[in-house]
């Protein structure tokens, strides 16, 4: 069955916020029926111009077409109307809400009566027709991040979206998740929709994409350019500014498989001995039947690198806030150093050296109306910026402030500038120098990399290396089984709230993959 063509056109936008341009002469065509990527470094100005498409942004300078038609949106509804929509990297859900209530809320086809039981059966038909497995009656702060992704997805996709503007899509899940995922993009192309695919997992791309678009500061240095033939080298150094004369490929016809630039080379420290004593032990965790760990032993050494692997989903939320303190299980033990600290707190957790960097930059690691020096020490004011009159310490936290911002690289803002005008591979960065800070003794990652470029994920890598290899141990977990693999000394598997294997390098991938899918017990 064909579909009529419809074209959105991007035309010489620009947008200026004051005196920094975001967006400098943008230009992008996207068709129904095709996905076009759009890549670029952190700070290229991809979300600039995704917030002009999705109406949530005014452009200063040049014109959106729909059909040749022009087009002006006043909101994010005026483009909806359009059939235009966004599923945001930060997902923008009401927290306290159901995931149903979260997907119909806004939608204008809402009768004034509402009938729950037929909403409920629209949403469920959508949701078999794209193979998606959501608890709509849980609401979202319980909700995992890909959950989360599914439910604003769902959202848009019942609202008769022709135009369907993706946001680092895949960030939160694993391979065998983003396989399914980027086969439902294909399906939802194939049945004519547009989609705008912006993402830092070049493989990923090639692999999707129709088409792409480089855009490096604020500027289309690639545009609508076919991905056939492309190679993820010849796309990294469009990124960053060397065009190559050839950017066709001879190499890998199966891009999927191809570690990403940022793990390559990387120099993984020593794994410690294994008869030390942990620094971290869960013992028998239980946090509930429905979502919830299940009698999970866990341990990490100084200067190990424990990882742990799973579809999100699984549970790894409730492991993340039982080991930093942010969570009580309702039975098992939590030792730090062999004592036992089971529901004492976070800042009992804090003060025994214990860091945590959250999935959610956005609305857990900060807060967007906060400076980036009182984000910096968010955790410690009390034990390091307190004045013996119990205020702050401006001025310490404005200089200690700027040391972090230069020695982590941080662009985009001074110690007073607000987070929310950080792009979010620099709020990242920033949230790292802050766990980092001080001696802690363990940190534990949760998705550390995600949805940043490759020079800022290369950096955030090498931070985590380098705390391991001065006797910090580390827990990092992720969906991303390729960053698992190739940082971690030992891996954990989990399913379903239960370790199912645990293994030690040289990893076997087939088995691994297995006990993801909770196919293959080895504990």
């Amino acid at each position: 069955m064909t579909h009529p063509v419809t074209t959105l056109n991007v035309h010489g936008v620009s947008v200026h916020f004051g005196e920094v341009v975001a967006c400098d002469d943008v230009n992008l065509t996207l068709n129904t029926g095709e996905v076009h990527a759009v890549v670029g470094e952190n700070g290229a100005g991809k979300s600039t111009l995704m917030h002009v498409l999705a109406g949530a942004l005014r452009p200063t300078l040049g014109t959106l077409q729909v059909d040749g038609v022009p087009v002006s949106f006043r909101s994010a509804q005026d483009a909806q109307d359009l059939g235009i929509s966004m599923v945001y990297q930060n997902f923008r859900l009401v927290e306290r809400l159901t995931a149903l209530e979260n997907i119909v809320l806004g939608w204008k086809k809402l009768p004034r009566r509402l009938n729950w039981r037929h909403l409920e059966t629209l949403v469920k038909e959508q949701c078999e027709a794209l193979q998606l497995d959501l608890p709509l009656h849980r609401p979202v702060f319980e909700l995992s991040a890909g959950e989360k992704q599914k439910t604003t997805l769902l959202r848009a996709l019942i609202r008769e979206t022709r135009f369907l503007i993706l946001d680092e899509p895949t960030a939160v899940l694993t391979p065998h998740e983003a396989q399914r995922f980027l086969a439902l993009v294909n399906r939802l192309a194939t049945q004519g929709m547009g989609v705008i695919f912006v993402s830092h997992k070049l493989p990923e791309v090639l692999s999707v994409a129709n088409r792409v678009s480089v855009l490096r500061h604020g500027r289309t240095l690639l545009s609508n350019h076919s991905t056939q033939g492309l190679s993820p080298a010849s796309l990294a150094a469009c990124m960053v500014g060397e065009v190559p004369t050839e950017l066709h490929s001879t190499g890998d016809p199966s891009p999927g498989r191809m570690l990403s630039p940022s793990l390559q080379g990387l120099d993984l420290p020593e794994a410690p001995d294994p008869k030390s004593p942990p620094i971290a032990e869960l013992e028998g965790v239980f946090t509930g039947a429905e979502g919830g760990l299940r009698d999970v032993h866990f341990a990490v050494r100084a200067g190990e690198i424990v990882a742990l692997a799973g579809v999100s989903g699984n549970g790894q939320k409730d492991f993340v806030e039982v080991l930093s303190g942010l969570k009580r299980p309702q039975g098992g033990r939590v030792r730090l150093e062999g004592d036992d600290v089971t529901g004492k707190g976070p800042r009992v957790f804090q003060k025994r050296g214990v860091r945590y960097l959250s999935e959610d930059r956005y609305d857990e690691g900060a807060h967007p109306e906060l400076t980036l020096a009182e984000t910096s020490f968010l955790k410690d004011y009390r034990q390091r910026a307190r004045s013996p009159f119990h205020l702050l310490n401006r001025k310490l936290m404005a200089f200690e402030t700027k040391e972090r911002l230069r020695a982590f690289d941080v662009r985009g803002g001074n110690e007073n500038s607000l987070c929310g005008s950080l792009s979010g591979g620099n709020l990242q960065k920033l949230l790292l120098s802050r766990e980092l800070a001080g001696t802690p003794k363990l940190i534990i990652v949760h998705e550390p990399a995600q949805g940043l470029d490759l020079h800022a994920a290369r950096f955030v890598y090498e931070q985590i290396l380098s705390a391991a290899a001065s006797g910090c141990g580390i827990v990092l977990v992720s969906s991303d089984l390729e960053e698992t693999l190739a940082l971690a000394h030992t891996l954990y598997v989990l399913y379903r709230g239960k370790i199912m294997s645990v293994s030690q390098r040289p990893f076997q991938r087939p088995a691994v993959g297995r006990a993801m899918a909770g196919l293959e017990e080895g504990v």
